[in-house]
């Protein structure tokens, strides 16, 4: 059984992953990014992949490496080979690979995660405003986490909205094997969920309140509840 995540940015995608990983026990390629990142690059040849940490390859989708990515995954799923990895559809629908990436993903164990969106708005926020500076909290790792204040417009709700009613949807329209509460996200839980009896936790949670990190609160969650009922409910 070959797991694929499918979900929104700050949604725990990447807790996930790491369990994905440590079931599927697939030793060749283990990735908890987003696959399709530009950083996870795939050579001409198609027969290795490795993580380029460069800066103006974190957050990039080269067009050409998406092509190539799509072939790869599409001869290993003909194959019956295919290889867990996660994907934030956001990007390769408005790039056009909305009705190809349905295509890949039909008949493939999907797993996804729903988080309250106000929640994952927050996070996103808190991301941005430090760069992504530490996207993760890592156990055994030194990291500086700063808690910074943040604030957020309507324009930034807006932006967020849009993104999040593309995913949602085409989420939706997937044959979803199973759907995970963001508060189910424990090292307990997933090792019960897949069976796993020894793993050493990599990721822990950031525990950082964001709402009261927000310098305007009340108008932001505000504006977001009467904004998600015009761009996501209606």
């Amino acid at each position: 059984m070959t797991f694929v995540v499918v979900g929104h940015q700050r949604t725990g995608t990447t807790y996930l992953m790491n369990f994905v990983n440590e079931k599927e026990q697939f030793k060749e390629v283990k990735f908890t990014t987003e696959f399709f990142l530009g950083r996870n690059y795939l050579d001409n040849e198609a027969v290795w992949i490795k993580d380029l940490i460069k800066d103006y390859y974190l957050n990039t989708y080269d067009k050409k490496q998406i092509e190539r990515k799509f072939n790869y995954f599409e001869i290993l799923k003909e194959e019956g080979r295919l290889h867990p990895f996660k994907v934030i559809p956001f990007e390769l629908i408005k790039n056009g690979y909305e009705k190809r990436l349905h295509e890949l993903l039909d008949g493939i164990e999907i797993l996804t995660i729903d988080r309250d969106p106000f929640d994952s708005f927050l996070s996103y926020m808190y991301q941005r405003k430090t760069n992504w500076a530490n996207s993760h909290r890592f156990i055994n790792r030194k990291q500086n986490i700063e808690e910074v204040t943040f604030n957020a417009d309507t324009s930034d709700i807006e932006s967020y909205l849009k993104i999040y009613k593309v995913e949602k949807d085409f989420i939706s329209s997937l044959n979803i094997f199973h759907r995970f509460e963001y508060e189910e996200l424990t090292p307990e839980n997933m090792k019960n969920f897949f069976g796993i009896k020894n793993k050493k936790d990599i990721y822990v949670p950031m525990n950082i309140n964001y709402r009261q990190l927000i310098t305007n609160i009340d108008f932001v969650e505000n504006k977001f509840k009467e904004l998600y009922i015009k761009y996501v409910v209606n």
